[in-house]
């Protein structure tokens, strides 16, 4: 029952307890008919409060009890609250009577409470997130609260649900009385801001109701920027010095520099708040005929990458060492015995003509020394007769030295004067200056 003025209530306990909604704060009084109020006692859900019709030590400044009567006592709940929620129980004898004490009441004006992982407004942590969370804890109530969360957008007339982010933004329940809003950092959140909407409607008969909220936000991303690395791209010699400067459109960005590779010495320095230079000192040779050089720029939860390359001229991708040794190895051995193959068909090639034309020069040299001999014998032949000739029309007389022969065949042929007369010419007698004749001792006359 409701009292005219709303503040103070009463209940009856029943063999049947009554469903009854009371509000937080309240007197509320509890009616208990006995056969007789000499031997009442009083529970709640939690502990005992009136035994032998009278109040438990220590409780009386919430509770209080009185006689109304010989069969009528009341029990006065002084400031309702939900701590007091629950079963009251009324037994005189073996008789007992219940009363159900349900408490209605909202969360505390403090509530809701609206967190998030960042600490700023302004997104700028050295050691960026990859999602926004964003928490919204509420104070239990009864009925319970029920609890909503908004994103809004700065050039949106209406509020966004999260539920219309669903490709970005997930929702969790993690207590009756709290929700956790996570969402994917993307540049659509920009300027965002948070809210959570928590709100409660009393049942009837009672009209009243609760609203509240909190949000988090504007939430301001860190400005887009772009990096360059001049010159991008660099054919060098192994020795070289290599300079690149990486350059941003803002300042506030901090540049790094990745080099993939871990043998060359290099220095960064900053040429000012705009750009950065890489210094590389004699460059090596590497495997790869490219060395990719990266610069990393850094605001916030801002990343942004560009790459430059560093190749080596052609001269300087030639191998090295084993390995140069064994490819000129190997092509040595190709081209020596490619020579010797083709040595070989040549010398075969030349030894068969070689042999035929000796086989020629040999036929024409005895033809020729034929040829020659013949001649030579004829034309001695003809010379020895012509001075035999001679000698008779100068009246020599070779019959006397011949014994009566008439004939000059003991003259000695031009070739064998030729070959012999130098080695021993005293031997042989001669017809004038020109002719040989048998010694006179070995002659016989007969």
């Amino acid at each position: 029952m409701v009292s005219a003025d709303g503040v103070g209530e009463m209940v009856d306990f029943g063999l049947i307890p009554k469903t009854t909604l009371f509000l937080e704060g309240i007197t509320l009084r509890l009616y208990c008919t006995q056969a007789s109020t000499d031997d009442i006692v009083i529970r709640s859900s939690t502990q005992l409060i009136v035994e032998r019709s009278n109040l438990v030590d220590g409780i009386t400044e919430i509770y209080d009890f009185e006689k109304v009567n010989s069969t009528t006592c009341v029990l006065v709940i002084k400031n309702l609250t939900r701590n007091e929620s629950g079963v009251y129980s009324c037994r005189e004898g073996d008789k007992t009577n219940y009363a159900l004490v349900q408490v209605l009441y909202s969360p505390s004006s403090q509530s809701p409470v609206c967190t998030s992982n960042y600490d700023s407004l302004v997104i700028v942590n050295d050691l960026p997130l990859d999602h926004i969370n964003f928490t919204c804890t509420s104070d239990q109530g009864n009925p319970p609260v029920l609890m909503q969360l908004h994103i809004f957008l700065p050039n949106s007339t209406n509020n966004i649900s999260s539920i219309q982010l669903e490709n970005i933004c997930t929702t969790h329940n993690q207590l009756p009385n709290s929700r956790l809003l996570s969402c994917r950092i993307d540049d659509s959140l920009e300027n965002a801001t948070f809210v959570c909407y928590v709100s409660q409607q009393f049942p009837p008969p009672y009209t009243s109701s609760y609203g509240g909220s909190c949000s988090f936000g504007p939430i301001n991303f860190p400005p887009k920027f772009s990096l360059v690395i001049t010159p991008s791209d660099n054919t060098v010699c192994e020795g070289d010095n290599v300079t690149l400067t990486c350059t941003t459109n803002i300042t506030g960005v901090e540049i790094n520099w990745i080099i993939f590779t871990e043998d060359w010495k290099h220095n960064v320095t900053n040429e000012s708040e705009y750009s950065s230079q890489l210094n590389i000192y004699k460059v090596k040779k590497q495997s790869d005929s490219k060395i990719i050089v990266q610069c990393i720029g850094t605001y916030g939860i801002r990343k942004v990458r560009t790459n430059g390359t560093i190749s080596f001229s052609h001269k300087d991708l030639e191998p090295t060492g084993r390995h140069t040794l064994v490819i000129c190895i190997i092509v040595f051995l190709i081209f020596f015995g490619a020579f010797l193959l083709g040595f070989y068909a040549w010398r075969k090639r030349k030894h068969v003509s070689k042999s035929s034309n000796i086989s020629r020069q040999i036929d024409f040299i005895i033809n020729a020394n034929q040829l020659a001999s013949t001649s030579n014998t004829n034309n001695a032949n003809n010379k020895s007769l012509e001075l035999c000739n001679e000698d008779e029309e100068k009246n020599l007389d070779v019959k006397d030295r011949l014994n009566g022969e008439d004939t000059c065949d003991m003259c000695v042929n031009p070739v064998y004067e030729s070959a012999s007369y130098d080695a021993d010419k005293s031997k042989l007698p001669y017809c004038e200056d020109h002719y040989a004749v048998p010694d006179k001792k070995d002659s016989q006359v007969i």
